[in-house]
């Protein structure tokens, strides 16, 4: 994320192409949600080189990025403990309950198979596996 630039963006599109640890990873396009939209619009309006930049417009290393983002989700979530890679379990949660195809899942995720991203970042409630059981007739 702290290599991401304005040109990571394709507000035509509202996409982001990014990734670079894995190969299934690298350079995937990644949908930007409606409601992040004007976030995104107001990082871009600052004219930095990449996204994610302190106050001088210097790009945010992955450690100060780090820091910057567990000092927030401190002060929404205060008694729970939230990493960045938290948000990547929630995501894959989401779209899974929400009923997002598998493959696309993947895909956004940054796995070469869904196998990965339901092994290891899908959490699925008790609600869900009821509603699961329900479904038989």
């Amino acid at each position: 994320m702290c290599q991401l630039t304005p040109d990571s963006v394709d507000t035509e599109n509202w996409v982001i192409t990014g990734g670079i640890k894995t190969e299934a990873g690298k350079d995937r396009l990644v949908p930007i949600h409606l409601s992040a939209r004007p976030i995104v619009t107001r990082w871009m309006e600052k004219g930095y080189k990449t996204l994610f930049a302190d106050e001088k417009g210097n790009p945010l290393d992955k450690d100060k990025w780090g820091t910057r983002f567990e000092r927030a989700m401190k002060t929404i979530f205060k008694d729970v403990d939230v990493v960045p890679y938290t948000t990547r379990h929630t995501c894959a949660s989401i779209l899974h309950a929400a009923g997002a195809d598998p493959l696309s899942i993947a895909k956004i995720m940054g796995h070469k198979d869904y196998k990965i991203t339901a092994d290891v970042y899908t959490h699925i409630e008790l609600d869900e596996l009821k509603a699961a059981m329900e479904t038989l007739a």
